[in-house]
């Protein structure tokens, strides 16, 4: 079936420089003078900018404040924020530091953020005054003296520590790491939890510098597959419109991707229609990555006054891309989008579009310095083109594992150094990955196999329908049932009659009908980054029936 078992790599095993292995704030920071006083960041609600002249004077400076304050190379400080100009400056300066930053979100409660100290350690914490209550809470119930000192995001001075208390330190050098940046850590972001309890990622300088080195590639495969009369890098990213949360790690990518290469990039901290387009318009976004979700509601949203035509191109990641989305934002809105692939574990890039003129329906190739393979779930035999099997990865990006819990490591990373992701994907005979499923959502009919994500394409193609999300239901005879949560437009008059049929019509196989019921919800679950809580749905639903 197709071509013979082989690891997927950059060009064929093309040989790459080594990656930057020092400080990475340094990294980033280094790029920096070439740019001035250019603006670096904007916030979309307040119109606050940061630029880039005072991003680097101010590092090394809130560096020597946080060292003033106890912190020491390897402390771990929490930063609990929303989407903030301030971001920037205080995770590099942890860094810059030798310490290692943990982005978390500041509408986790109390009990979540005292997890959040034991499972990682973190003895500091920066935080925005939208976070206060929940950390004073997480203080109580942890053992007295957990937290050893805390400031917050604000630039006023007041009762209580501050940045701006940190920003009168005296500047600091850069922690040296001599060549050690493959294994010392910087960043520690918590995985996204969709299948339990979130895990501690921890992310070497090294790993967050190897996304960096491929910019040069990636500029060089737009310039060959685009031509040089085509729109580039410089044309995509000039003006980046940033919806995603700071706490995840692509919106993390995107946001140091355009500091690091001179560009704008606008916060906007909550996603809101109104003030997403009127962003658009008025700072003439270029680029906006994208989670499916928000992609879907660009596609179908009414015809708007705003003025978008500044927009060259869109990207998505974070879970699979519907065909009919990517239909609908080129028919509707005239926008081409780029799927990409990633995850937490290796810095959220393994593989990209974006280089190979848009091609719809795959997450692209394997970026540069990363290597993948697909293999039977059961074996663990590597397969070959269109042998659908668990895509690994692997390469200097991957993380040096769980935080505090080796057994969560070895399960995901193998004797051999493969990251095992849980996604179901394959590969083509032009080494095009696509993904398809996770692993832990496949449902399990009779024996046979069915993926979600074909009935849910299936579904998201009837008229009237924006979104669904399909589960596996408890079935006394067939093991488990197909389940649908669909989602329809406003004046939509679909009916779950509607949708069964339509899966009978494209879908023969009676293992993939929809005998677990459909049902029409107004919305569905979802995390930071627009995941679907399938967990959520499959307790919700296990909740209604002991009722019954």
């Amino acid at each position: 079936m197709g071509g013979g078992a082989r690891v997927l790599e950059w060009r064929s095993g093309e040989k790459l420089p080594p990656v930057f292995q020092d400080n990475f704030a340094t990294y980033i920071l280094d790029s920096i003078p070439a740019y001035g006083d250019k603006t670096a960041v904007i916030d979309a609600q307040t119109k606050a900018s940061l630029n880039f002249s005072t991003l680097a004077s101010e590092v090394p400076r809130v560096a020597g404040g946080l060292k003033a304050g106890g912190v020491q190379a390897g402390d771990l400080i929490l930063l609990i924020t929303p989407t903030h100009l301030d971001y920037v400056t205080t995770l590099l300066a942890t860094v810059y530091l030798g310490a290692v930053c943990a982005p978390l979100s500041d509408s986790m409660n109390a009990e979540e953020l005292a997890r959040a100290f034991k499972v990682s350690g973190a003895g500091f914490a920066i935080y925005h005054d939208s976070a206060a209550e929940s950390l004073k809470g997480a203080t109580s119930l942890l053992p007295h003296g957990t937290l050893r000192g805390s400031w917050r995001l604000a630039r006023e001075e007041g009762a209580a520590p501050s940045l701006a208390h940190l920003l009168k330190g005296s500047a600091v050098p850069p922690y040296k790491l001599d060549g050690r940046g493959r294994q010392t850590p910087a960043l520690l972001f918590f995985s996204s939890g969709t299948t339990g309890l979130p895990k501690g990622v921890l992310l070497s300088h090294m790993a967050l510098a190897t996304p960096h080195a491929c910019n040069n590639y990636i500029i060089n495969l737009m310039k060959e597959y685009l031509g040089d009369d085509g729109p580039g890098i410089t044309d995509f990213y000039a003006r980046m419109l940033l919806v995603l949360p700071l706490h995840h790690i692509y919106g993390f990518h995107m946001l140091f991707f355009c500091v690091r290469l001179g560009f704008i990039t606008v916060l906007l901290p909550r996603f809101n229609p109104k003030q997403f387009f009127d962003a658009i318009e008025e700072f003439k976004v270029t680029a906006c990555p994208l989670v499916p979700h928000l992609a879907s509601f660009l596609a179908n949203a009414p015809p708007t006054s705003h003025n978008l035509s500044s927009l060259v191109a869109l990207t998505s990641s974070a879970a699979p891309l519907s065909s009919s989305t990517i239909e609908a934002l080129q028919e509707k809105r005239g926008l081409s989008i780029s799927n990409g692939y990633g995850m937490t574990e290796a810095v959220g890039v393994a593989s990209s579009g974006e280089p190979y003129g848009f091609t719809p329906g795959t997450v692209g190739k394997i970026m540069p310095y990363m290597k993948a393979k697909v293999v039977d779930v059961n074996t663990g035999e590597m397969l070959g083109e269109g042998q659908e099997g668990e895509v690994c990865v692997k390469g200097p990006s991957m993380m040096l594992g769980y935080i505090n819990n080796p057994e969560a490591t070895a399960a995901t990373i193998d004797s051999s150094g493969w990251l095992h992701t849980g996604d179901i994907g394959y590969y083509d005979q032009n080494d095009f990955l696509f993904i398809t499923d996770r692993m832990k959502d496949l449902i399990k009919v009779k024996g046979f196999q069915v993926s979600p994500k074909e009935v849910e394409d299936v579904i998201e193609g009837v008229e009237g329908v924006t979104e669904a999300a399909v589960i596996g239901v408890p079935h006394s005879k067939a093991g488990e049932a197909v389940r649908a949560y669909v989602v329809l437009a406003p004046s939509a008059t679909t009916t779950p009659e509607d949708i069964r049929r339509a899966v009978a019509e494209r879908l023969s196989a009676p293992h993939k009908q929809l005998t677990g019921g459909v049902e029409i919800v107004e919305q569905l679950p979802r995390n930071a980054t627009g995941k679907v809580l399938k967990k959520m749905l499959r307790e919700q639903y296990a909740a209604a029936r002991s009722k019954l």
